[in-house]
């Protein structure tokens, strides 16, 4: 459902970060029904949002995404980069840290990180 999924964030327009966390939150309830539902809750227009959806438009965007990520070297998600550099190491909040200090020479806290 990643396709449907990726089309539905796009046909979203403006209102593409709060279809994204909808979609994220539900992930095994992506039926195309359910979808729409969600563009109802977040006050788009159905038929609009199903048309923008299923446009060859909307798919060719998400074709395009897809290969700059494989061109990236994305193979999964999450992917993280830093500096430019794709990161393959744990995903836990020190392991980051550590990888970003390393690749900034900053110290112990990043800047803006949270407690």
């Amino acid at each position: 459902m990643a396709r449907p999924a990726a089309q539905a964030a796009e046909a979203a327009g403006e209102k593409f970060w709060d279809m994204h966390e909808l979609l994220f939150s539900q992930p095994k309830n992506l039926n195309k029904e359910q979808i729409l539902q969600y563009a109802r809750q977040l006050g788009l227009d159905a038929d609009a949002f199903s048309k923008a959806m299923d446009s060859e438009e909307s798919y060719a965007r998400v074709r395009a995404q897809m290969a700059g990520g494989i061109r990236s070297g994305v193979n999964a998600t999450p992917t993280f980069y830093i500096q430019g550099l794709r990161y393959d190491g744990d995903l836990n909040r020190s392991s980051l840290f550590a990888a970003i200090e390393a690749a900034t020479g900053t110290g112990d806290n990043p800047p803006n990180a949270p407690a």
